[in-house]
């Protein structure tokens, strides 16, 4: 029982950064905005927020600087891809390559071949009472305090995209933005602003995964992560509820990949175990495939007449 606790509170922890960037994948393609930079906003608040916790300690400003970080990537790209009209896609891997490599030789630049040094992360934190509940408690409510405040963003944001004034405004916008804005809709400011708010999740994610899960900052650390998170949106169908089940998919499979590599009895190649997240993901493509369907005005440049 101890082992299955365990798997399952790792997942949970190794799927909040997953699910953060599907959360703000959500708000930005749902107003017509691929987010294919997400994979920037994610590694470059990585790097910003170990820096910012190398130089103050202080997790939670690490944390915070980090957001900020992946806002800000977000709002560069949103003026290409928003208001200049470049090709969403192609502009979103140049930004992702370039904070690549920036990253890259940042690394070198400040802290030469050596690598940033390992810092300590936060700790977990039991919620009383409700840590106490048999099995779910310790999976669920012995994590650390950033994963807590994971679980108020779910719905929060599900809240704001379907039922509030703004989330409508974005969905319209998304869907027949020549008609949104015959109604007073500010069609460039809203796709500016979901996808800077985008950006924010996705800094989010990044901060907490070298924060709080890493303690250090490595060349490309995030891996396949964001681009999990995009398929995770895909699979929720664009909602930050349906997201969450599919980042924790990828959780569950990642977790799987850690602790098979430490069982001796186990003979298969590093190599063939680090595939476990990859399959997941090949397998949600598949079974969702050409049930989703994107907002009707996805990626298509607008421009006020």
């Amino acid at each position: 029982m101890t082992s299955i606790v365990l798997y399952f509170n790792s997942a949970i922890t190794l799927a909040v950064p997953i699910l953060l960037v599907a959360i703000g994948v959500c708000y930005s393609e749902k107003s017509g905005v691929y987010a294919m930079n997400s994979d920037s906003s994610m590694l470059g608040s990585c790097f910003i927020s170990v820096a910012i916790m190398l130089g103050t300690g202080n997790a939670v400003l690490a944390i915070l600087g980090g957001v900020l970080a992946g806002g800000i990537i977000a709002a560069l790209f949103s003026i290409f891809a928003v208001r200049i009209g470049a090709n969403q896609c192609l502009i979103g891997l140049a930004f992702n390559f370039t904070v690549m490599g920036l990253t890259s030789s940042l690394l070198r630049l400040f802290w030469n071949t050596g690598g940033i040094p390992q810092f300590a992360q936060p700790g977990r934190v039991a919620i009383p009472l409700l840590s106490q509940i048999p099995v779910i408690g310790a999976i669920l409510f012995n994590q650390p305090v950033m994963i807590y405040l994971v679980y108020i963003m779910v719905p929060v944001s599900w809240w704001v995209l379907f039922k509030s004034t703004w989330g409508l405004q974005i969905r319209a916008v998304g869907e027949n933005p020549s008609c949104a804005d015959s109604v007073g809709i500010r069609v460039i400011r809203t796709r500016t602003i979901a996808v800077i708010v985008g950006g924010l999740f996705s800094g989010c994610g990044g901060a907490i995964l070298a924060v709080q899960q890493v303690g250090t900052f490595t060349e490309e650390m995030t891996g396949a992560r964001a681009w999990m998170g995009i398929i995770s949106a895909y699979f929720g169908g664009w909602s930050p509820i349906g997201s969450a089940g599919a980042a924790l998919v990828f959780g569950l499979a990642e977790s799987l990949e850690k602790r098979i590599q430490l069982l001796p009895f186990i003979n298969l190649s590093s190599y063939v175990v680090q595939m476990f997240p990859y399959i997941a993901a090949l397998i949600v493509i598949v079974l969702t495939g050409r049930n989703r369907r994107h907002p009707a005005a996805m990626a298509k440049y607008y421009q006020k007449q």
